[in-house]
């Protein structure tokens, strides 16, 4: 998934999404799979492997810092 060929409402739709997902009745595997996906259209968000790694772990402990 190539964030640069898409529109920018859809960039936009997708960001939300990623700042917004959570785990619910996902597998570890099927959020990480979305949240990696996801991630590409926030790259602010993730600018460092680190801070990914970080917001990731937060997510699954139930901390929502978007």
């Amino acid at each position: 998934m190539d964030a640069k060929y898409h529109p920018r409402d859809i960039k936009k739709a997708k960001e939300q999404e990623f700042l917004f997902l959570e785990l619910r009745d996902m597998s570890i595997m099927e959020y990480a799979t979305i949240f990696n996906e996801l991630s590409y259209f926030s790259p602010t968000r993730v600018a460092i492997e680190e801070m990914t790694m970080d917001l990731f772990e937060q997510r699954l402990r139930g901390i929502f810092l978007p």
